[in-house]
């Protein structure tokens, strides 16, 4: 059964997908990473953030945007990882990219089973629910980087659980091209004292810095802070996450400096907990899996800029809950919650509250709600049964 569930959920994610390819020019978003890496190629690294220039080329190269313009806010760091997407012929590459995240995905799935030590029938009804799950169906339709951190987040789990800490920093580094989401993985590090991938990571996040410095210059580096400053929120709309920032301007979007104050307290706030909470297991044989249920869901719903398709990262924490299920044997209750949460999630619960409530203006986010719950939820159920997981 969990085999012709996941085969069936595969299938109609891929439907769903194809069915969205056809409207490429309207949503996709590798136009900013391809226009990106060709300008970097072509010697004039110096634009990549320039609106104008990128947007020329987006539209030489993809003539189906039909004048629509997608700024990159990506740090310069990711610059030198987007490079040799820029070889890639331009007929081929929206093929090229879908296979490269679907890869991603599979691979993630293949390193988180390895990881939790899942069985075929768990595995299965794992890929089922993850084929069906709204942020993974978001990220392919419309070309997103979430799946190829999905893979760098697990193999960094990956290599911190079987002792590999050198290939846990690089992937910690390709996982800090989005450093808002690494920000929570990095506490959990620091805390338990896992030195030799902090250190890795830092040293090869300075290689891309100093690769990017070299690709596009100082006033390239230099305009990406100025345009970053002036035009982000419009075309980042932190209004759609569901962090606390998201929620706070739905409700006062007017107040977007006071409301960028206040989210940066509370992600101070939520950091300092994350750190004590993970510092607290480190010498567990369960630190890295509970470290992880506790840092990920707080750190991004208090990000201060997260889409729904990046809350893919919340799969290791997911299989968490499942897999230690037996050690939480006080606060069972919450698992109806959390079953609740990750069914408002799935397709096509999903589509209906991101395309006609988000979209629309809605002042409340369900799915801010849902992660702020699922957040302290796993913070209370942990608590309730810490003597379980305690060296």
């Amino acid at each position: 059964m969990p085999g012709i569930l996941a085969f069936v959920a595969i299938a109609i994610n891929a439907g769903l997908i194809w069915q969205a390819s056809k409207c490429f020019g309207a949503i996709s978003d590798l136009p900013e990473y391809y226009g990106a890496a060709r300008l970097v190629i072509t010697g004039c690294g110096a634009q990549v953030y320039d609106l104008l220039a990128l947007s020329k080329i987006e539209n030489q190269c993809f003539p189906e945007l039909a004048g629509r313009a997608i700024g990159l806010m990506l740090p310069p760091v990711a610059i030198p990882l987007l490079v040799p997407l820029g070889f890639c012929p331009v007929d081929l590459v929206p093929v090229i990219w879908k296979i490269v995240n679907i890869a991603a995905l599979l691979f993630s799935l293949y390193l988180l089973k390895r990881i939790f030590v899942l069985d075929t029938c768990a595995f299965l009804w794992l890929t089922a629910w993850f084929a069906l799950a709204g942020p993974v169906y978001e990220a392919l339709r419309i070309d997103q980087l979430a799946p190829i951190l999905l893979f760098a987040f697990s193999l960094a789990l990956w290599a911190c659980k079987y002792g590999h800490p050198y290939i846990a920093g690089v992937a910690l580094a390709l996982l800090g091209i989005k450093p808002q989401q690494a920000w929570p993985f990095l506490l959990l590090l620091l805390a338990q004292r896992r030195l030799a991938p902090l250190l890795t990571a830092s040293v090869t996040s300075f290689v891309f810095t100093l690769t990017a410095f070299l690709l596009l210059g100082v006033s390239g580096v230099v305009k990406y802070v100025m345009v970053f400053s002036s035009i982000a929120q419009p075309f980042m709309q932190p209004e759609l996450g569901a962090t606390v920032r998201g929620q706070l301007l739905r409700i006062f979007p007017q107040a977007s400096e006071l409301v960028m104050l206040v989210s940066m307290f509370v992600l101070i706030a939520a950091s300092a907990a994350i750190f004590f909470a993970a510092k607290e297991f480190a010498g567990s044989k369960y630190a890295l899996e509970i470290g992880t249920l506790l840092a990920m869901p707080l750190g991004l719903v208090t990000s201060l800029h997260c889409h729904d398709y990046d809350l893919i990262l919340l799969l290791p924490s997911m299989i968490v809950l499942v897999k230690y299920f037996d050690k939480f044997k006080q606060g069972r209750w919450l698992y109806f919650v959390f079953a609740a949460i990750l069914f408002s999630f799935m397709l096509p619960v999903y589509a209906e509250v991101h395309y006609n409530w988000l979209l629309k203006g809605a002042i409340v986010n369900p799915y801010f709600l849902a992660l702020l719950i699922l957040s302290l939820g796993s913070f209370y159920i942990v608590y309730l049964n810490r003597e379980e997981f305690q060296p």
